[in-house]
């Protein structure tokens, strides 16, 4: 394993120590807070930028309603019964887009679904994705 698969391990398992224990917790409090609704939204705000190699928190919080797009910001909506997450978007701080949409034709097919949630946001469609998601008859 070179020096760069062993920063990519180690980021990865940071990454999961952050995020899994928080992801929980927002889900816990959103049924306690929720417990009449058949799914919430669990969105995350950055105390911090992703400084390689150290990883700062994440804090995740249950919402009622799908939140407004905003830059480096994920939002998963969860479903009760059978304690399923689907990823509504995942949109990275706002100094990654100009290099996405400079490069969009070279963006590997992992990174894709990423490159069109960057167009999503910056289109408009990721705010009507939320308005219908909320009930929002007029989109």
């Amino acid at each position: 394993m070179d020096e760069e698969q062993k920063l990519h391990a180690h980021v990865k398992v940071m990454a999961e120590e952050k995020f899994v224990p928080h992801f929980n917790e927002a889900i816990k409090r959103g049924i306690e807070q929720f417990p009449d609704r058949p799914y919430f939204y669990v969105a995350n705000t950055h105390k911090a930028e992703i400084d390689m190699p150290v990883i700062k928190e994440d804090k995740w919080y249950p919402l009622l309603h799908c939140p407004t797009p905003v830059s480096n910001q994920m939002v998963f909506k969860y479903t009760v019964e059978g304690s399923q997450f689907e990823l509504i978007w995942t949109i990275p701080p706002e100094d990654h887009f100009e290099h996405y949409i400079e490069h969009s034709s070279e963006v590997v097919p992992e990174e894709q679904e990423l490159l069109g949630y960057i167009v999503g946001f910056l289109d408009g469609s990721l705010q009507k994705k939320s308005d219908l998601l909320n009930g929002d008859s007029q989109c």
